[in-house]
Parts: C-alpha cells; structure tokens; sequence
C-alpha cells in the first residue's frame, strides 16, 4: 500500500498529495488544541509545524520505501517518532 501511495506516477502522486494535505489538516487541529490548552507554545504557528512534520515523513517514508534496507522498519519509526517528541539534540 505504501509503494502504491508512495509511487512515481501520476496516479500515486495525486493520491499522495490529497492524504498529505488530510495528514497536515489533522495535525493543524491537533496543534490548535494543543496551544489553545496551553500544552504548545503559542508561538508555533500550526500549519508550519504540520508541513514540517508532514514533509519530514513523507520525504523519509519515499527514502525508505525506494530501499527498505537502508534501516529496518522499527527504526525508521523510532527516529521519526523522536524527532518529533523531543528534536535531535540529546536530553540534558
């Protein structure tokens, strides 16, 4: 499925772009919560944090996919997960 979303046609890429801009909606909401609640800085503009977010894994999902053996699935998961929970700078 995820070749098939992921593809290099035309197809795949219209498919791609529209659950992309669902992923980054879901996300925008989400963050407006989050700020609303005071868990995320307000400061954050939330549809910037959502294209970040959204362009960080889709451009990591089409790395792995073109070649699953450049790092198991586990890993891809963990390091895109902790990028997002905490940066790429170790806790102090």
């Amino acid at each position: 499925l995820i070749r098939i979303i992921f593809g290099t046609d035309a197809e795949s890429a219209a498919v791609e772009s529209e659950l992309l801009d669902r992923f980054a909606a879901l996300i925008v909401q989400g963050r407006t919560q989050r700020i609303a609640s005071g868990e995320m800085p307000a400061d954050l503009h939330p549809a910037v944090v959502s294209q970040a977010l959204v362009g960080m894994i889709s451009r990591v999902v089409h790395w792995w996919v073109d070649d699953p053996q450049r790092a198991p699935r586990a890993v891809v998961v963990d390091t895109l997960t902790r990028i997002q929970l905490s940066g790429t700078h170790p806790a102090h």
